[in-house]
């Protein structure tokens, strides 16, 4: 297991810790990284923010990440609005709303997005949370994801009223180095519960 901890906020420390978590990530056996899965969408389900949410924020699991499909099932069954992300060009991506599964093609990087007849999604103000992916997260909101800035750049502009950090319990280091224009978590889950980030 890598060193939990780093040495200052440049990109040397996010690089190396991205490299290290990326290869211990594809490490995982099919078998464990259900069981995670798992254990993680049961906690998501007991959070207020994700009963109470009408919009749920997803992403489609790539190289090893959770699998939220389960969920993004049962959350169409109980009404919610799903919604995907879809890379729009190098600098941008926006959520586009997903009523079946079978709207998800593969997209970006080989990565299943939704269609191109799928609805764009506008918030209207109803209550949401984003299930946010990351290659490296810390108990108190910190993140890394892929380094593209995606999430980032598209939560300035449409913050959802929950962002919740979805991570294997081995993503997790004592602190990961931010920079100014990184967005910390309000929450943070893995397979042993539920962190409270910067709530």
């Amino acid at each position: 297991m890598p060193a939990e901890h780093t040495k200052n906020n440049n990109g040397g420390d996010k690089s190396c810790l991205r490299r290290q978590k990326l290869m211990l990530r594809k490490s995982l056996e099919e078998a464990e990284l259900l069981k995670l899965s798992e254990n993680i969408i049961k906690h998501i389900k007991s959070l207020f923010a994700y009963k109470n949410a009408h919009t749920v924020y997803f992403y489609m699991a790539a190289g090893n990440e959770i699998n939220l499909t389960p969920l993004f099932e049962e959350s169409l069954k109980a009404g919610k609005r799903c919604v995907f992300p879809r890379v729009v060009n190098d600098s941008r991506m926006d959520f586009f709303a997903v009523y079946d599964v079978k709207e998800l093609k593969e997209g970006y990087r080989g990565i299943r997005e939704p269609d191109w007849n799928c609805p764009v999604y506008r918030p209207e103000g109803e209550s949401s949370i984003m299930l946010v992916p990351g290659v490296v997260f810390d108990r108190h909101g910190g993140r890394i994801g892929m380094g593209k800035g995606f999430y980032d750049r598209y939560i300035y502009s449409h913050r959802p009223d929950c962002l919740l950090g979805v991570c294997g319990e081995y993503q997790l280091v004592d602190k990961a180095p931010m920079n100014e224009n990184d967005i910390f978590m309000d929450m943070v889950v893995t397979e042993k519960g539920v962190y409270n980030g910067k709530l």
